[in-house]
């Protein structure tokens, strides 16, 4: 009985270690890492846009994880829209203003700190966000400059930023999670530039994984309390 038990756990185990992929187009509560969009005119390596005050733009990159020290950035949903709605992005950049290539020093690091606001949830597909703030500090840049969500075309009817399941600008694939969206920057004079279009912000994500480590132990402990609620049962 017990060999059976251990086995029903592991086979539990595999099927929860598995899940990740199969619902990866299941955009609900959790985290998830962002990576370059690597499709189209933008360029393998394009994550986030800025016109830098409409002087030149800047092209921040975002890796798939790599050393250490390498651009990371994570997005954190709460899977709620409305009131209770929590949705926000932490991490690292690198600055890449070529975005055919990816980032040659990534030491070079921006920090992005964004909160999103007024989510809309979109059945299991993810959410729409009309509004939102943060900071953008580090390479490329004279201290931090101050960032809220912009509608494309300034329609308050369309969402600022979108976190979807469709498959945005990559052919034949109706099931990738895509990020994509609109900010403006600081004008450093209390204002926020309004450029007519392109400071934009599209990458890719993965759900982050429960670490299997935990989720073999938490299987573990199933497995003994089947084995002890058996013993009770045949007392």
């Amino acid at each position: 009985m017990r060999i059976k038990a251990l086995a029903a756990s592991f086979a539990t185990a595999t099927i929860i270690l598995s899940s990740p992929a199969n619902a990866a187009t299941i955009v609900g509560a959790g985290s998830y890492l962002l990576t370059d969009h690597g499709f189209g005119g933008l360029g393998a390596y394009y994550g986030l846009r800025l016109d830098d005050q409409l002087t030149s733009s800047k092209v921040y990159s975002v890796s798939s994880g790599g050393p250490p020290n390498a651009p990371r950035l994570i997005l954190n949903w709460n899977g709620l829209g409305g009131a209770g709605a929590v949705a926000t992005v932490n991490g690292t950049l690198a600055l890449n203003n070529n975005p055919a290539t990816p980032a040659d020093t990534p030491t070079a690091l921006a920090t992005l700190m964004y909160s999103f606001t007024s989510i809309q949830k979109v059945g299991t597909i993810g959410f729409q966000a009309f509004g939102g703030s943060g900071q953008i500090c580090g390479a490329g840049l004279s201290g931090c400059v101050d960032l809220v969500s912009k509608n494309k075309h300034n329609d308050p009817n369309q969402s600022a930023f979108d976190f979807l399941a469709d498959g945005h600008r990559i052919p034949g694939d109706s099931m990738t999670i895509v990020g994509r969206g609109w900010v403006r920057e600081s004008d450093g004079k209390g204002g926020f530039y309004d450029t007519p279009c392109c400071n934009d912000f599209l990458v890719r994500a993965t759900p982050v994984p429960v670490p299997p480590a935990l989720l073999l132990f938490g299987t573990a402990l199933g497995g003994l309390g089947f084995l002890a609620r058996r013993r009770r049962a045949l007392a």
